[in-house]
This record gives C-alpha cells, sequence and structure tokens, in this order.
C-alpha cells in the first residue's frame, strides 16, 4: 500500500456560533483497494473530531454511560450466577465473555437517533439481545459487578 501525503492544511472558519475546520491535502496518491475489499472499509486518510479537550473528559462522559446499569437487578444475578459456576476471577472474566458472545445475539434496531443511544445493560441481559454499544456496555457492568467482588485471586 502506497500512501503519499505532502502537506496538509486545516482552514478555519466560524459561522452562527459553529466552527467549520476543511482539511485539504496535496499530492496525495490514494491506496488501490485489495481484491474483494467490503465496501464499508474507509481506504482513505480521514480525521476524526471531538469537542472533547482530551481523552479524560471523554472517558469521564462514556463512563457515566458504562457505569449506569450498575444498580440494575439482573446485572446483579448474572454476576451472582456466574460466581456460582467459576472458582477465580479470571474464569469468571471468560465466562462473562462468553455469556455476551454466545448467549447474546447482535441486533442493530436503528430508528434514526435511536439506533445512537445505547440500551440501558439490565434491559440488554433480560431481552438477550442488542447491537454493538448494548452489548459492550452489558459486559463492562458484569465485569464491574464480577470484579467488585472482594477477596478475589487471580
Amino acid at each position: 500500500m502506497e500512501i503519499l501525503l505532502r502537506r496538509i492544511v486545516a482552514v478555519e472558519r466560524r459561522e452562527n456560533g459553529m466552527t467549520f475546520w476543511n482539511w485539504s491535502g496535496e499530492k496525495f496518491i490514494a491506496p488501490k483497494l485489495e481484491v474483494n475489499t467490503p465496501s464499508w472499509h474507509i481506504g482513505y486518510l480521514w480525521i476524526q473530531v471531538s469537542d472533547f479537550a482530551d481523552w479524560q473528559t471523554s472517558w469521564a462522559g462514556i463512563s457515566k454511560i458504562v457505569g449506569s446499569g450498575n444498580d440494575d437487578s439482573t446485572i446483579a444475578e448474572l454476576a451472582k450466577e456466574i460466581e456460582g459456576e467459576e472458582s477465580n476471577l479470571s474464569r469468571r472474566i471468560e465466562r462473562a465473555i462468553r455469556l455476551v458472545q454466545d448467549e447474546c445475539r447482535y441486533l442493530s434496531v436503528n430508528l434514526e437517533f435511536g439506533g445512537q443511544v445505547p440500551t440501558p445493560p439490565g434491559a440488554v441481559a433480560r431481552r438477550r439481545y442488542g447491537d454493538c454499544k448494548d452489548l459492550c456496555f452489558l459486559l463492562a457492568n458484569l465485569l464491574g459487578k464480577l470484579a467488585s467482588v472482594p477477596n478475589q485471586c487471580w
């Protein structure tokens, strides 16, 4: 794969209280895609921009969402079930991953912006399906419950 970019320039403009950035490059040679490359593959340079000042600020917001299901009894019951089946934390973590991978179905129901909002992990655990964010938040909350159990050894 050959990528050549001599120079990239960002131009900023403000309009109606909003900031717009436009990047342009010179002498860019796009890579040739391999045969059978999926249509969704991004085969060119791209820039992702966020309103967050840094990763700590970004994670602070995300962790509120990830941790929002910790008080759901369904997550606690799943954690207790896993604790009864497995003797140490390593095996419990593996069991939690298997549960989400093997016992929950990936299903993306995207109704405009509704698909962007994660479903509470307890609801995903009860219905056993969700999109990628739903399943990730379920696993994160389940692992959080398992890790918070006292007197665990690896």
